[in-house]
């Protein structure tokens, strides 16, 4: 796919940083443009990404772009699009160099096959949960996953889904739009979820783990849950309606996938899954194996590793990181040992006054000493389940390649049976391979 360049931006031939030199234009978005490029210097392909030069007038949108692009380059994921420098052009305006990928993207598949197997759909939106379990952890909210935000490569026969568009998705919040423009930046309202609706900037990693759980519907069953004439009438369904339960849409689907689902879809960003890696642990004993073509080695080891706490949100100004938890802990402590001694103050009071005239109160002992906090934290969570063996691959999926991939630790391989009610797809076209696209 090629990509008109607009008069002010660089064109094939241009050198950017002295390094880079442009190849062609991929693909355009409505923040920004991708090229294919060249590293002059270790003459590797590599993608560039530039921001639109109307939004390259906004201050604040240019900083940040730059500033979540060296966020998101220390993700180290397989499953997240990786980003491999940040620097800038001539006027000053900053640019993202990315890796290049060969492949095509998720909302192709679903283009051309309809609604996929029942394991490999679960696979696909695991190995998405992985790349945003590690974003999550590093501050970093999407805002805008959907299928063609999630790109589908394939090497020795088994396939990788990595994330894309970090960066440029979470700036179209603070551009000031129309529902026309809105629906333009994001691509469509369909993967936003309810609180996001509301204000796209008021949001932490829980819209996230929604538009996961769209994704999720959609290649189960072949279509969103909301789907509606306008972009106003599916934003209204998303907050007021209920989904549509997946089993009457796929009645052969598993009671326990649905449920994971559905809980996935919750209205009240509380009452879904607390991490992407819970989620993705839910999803683990309906998805693929390691001897399926769906890539689940970084999701194995994401799941054997020990749990860790659960994640305190923090809904200030729309950013998601570890700050807010550290100032809000720091003043809880400082509360707290402010109470202990007005408590200890008190009760040497009450000892005194009750002292009969002459006598010395008694010094009362301290109470042990013990740390408030106002978060809430279970200790570290039990190892989450390994990866339940599959059936037979599905047709239409290549077969695995001749050598497996070693078993991460703990993991279990065993043959079991095909989930309730699957019946084996008929085999379909494989959608044909796409450029790159990172918008």
């Amino acid at each position: 796919m090629s990509a008109s360049i607009p008069d002010d931006l660089p064109g094939p031939g241009a050198i950017l940083a002295g390094k880079y030199e442009i190849v062609r234009a991929l693909g355009s978005g409505g923040m920004g443009l991708v090229f294919e490029a060249r590293h002059l210097r270790l003459d590797q392909g590599v993608a560039i990404k530039l921001l639109r030069p109307e939004v390259r007038a906004i201050a604040e949108v240019t900083s940040r772009f730059e500033r979540e692009g060296r966020a998101c380059a220390r993700l180290q994921s397989p499953h997240v699009a990786r980003v491999l420098d940040v620097d800038v052009l001539p006027d000053g305006s900053p640019f993202m160099v990315m890796e290049l990928l060969r492949g095509r993207e998720l909302g192709n598949e679903l283009t051309v096959r309809g609604k996929l197997p029942i394991r490999e759909a679960v696979g696909y939106v695991m190995q998405a949960c992985a790349g945003m379990e590690e974003a999550h952890r590093a501050g970093i909210v999407h805002r805008d996953l959907k299928p063609s935000n999630l790109f589908i490569t394939e090497q020795d026969g088994r396939r990788t889904v990595k994330v894309l568009d970090f960066g440029i998705s979470k700036l179209a919040g603070d551009v000031q739009s129309s529902v026309t423009t809105t629906a333009s930046a994001f691509g469509t309202p369909l993967y936003m979820s309810p609180e996001q609706v509301r204000s796209v900037k008021h949001v932490d990693a829980r819209t996230d783990l929604w538009s996961l759980g769209v994704v999720l519907y959609e290649l189960l069953t072949g279509e969103p849950p909301f789907l509606h004439d306008s972009a106003t009438a599916i934003l209204a369904a998303i907050i007021a309606d209920k989904p549509t339960p997946v089993r009457q849409r796929r009645p052969e689907l598993p009671a326990g996938l649905a449920a994971v689902v559905m809980k996935a879809l919750e209205k009240n960003p509380a009452a879904r899954f607390g991490s992407a890696r819970d989620l993705c642990a839910a999803l683990a004993p309906f998805g693929p194996t390691r001897d399926d073509p769906v890539q689940v080695d970084a999701v194995s080891e994401m799941l054997a590793s020990p749990g860790q706490a659960p994640t305190s949100y923090a809904m200030t100004g729309g950013e998601f990181g570890a700050d807010a938890p550290r100032s809000r802990r720091t003043w809880v402590l400082a509360v707290g040992g402010v109470t202990i001694a007005l408590g200890f103050a008190i009760a040497a009071i009450v000892v005194v006054s009750q002292s009969p005239p002459g006598k010395v109160a008694p010094v009362p002992e301290a109470a042990p000493r013990s740390t408030p906090s106002a978060l809430v934290t279970a200790g570290p969570t039990a190892s989450a389940p390994m990866i339940e063996p599959a059936s037979a691959p599905e047709a239409s999926v290549a077969p695995p390649p001749p050598t497996a991939s070693p078993s991460a630790p703990g993991s279990v391989k065993r043959k079991a049976p095909a989930l309730p009610g699957e019946i084996a797809p008929k085999v379909t076209p494989r959608p044909p391979e796409s450029d790159p696209k990172y918008l």
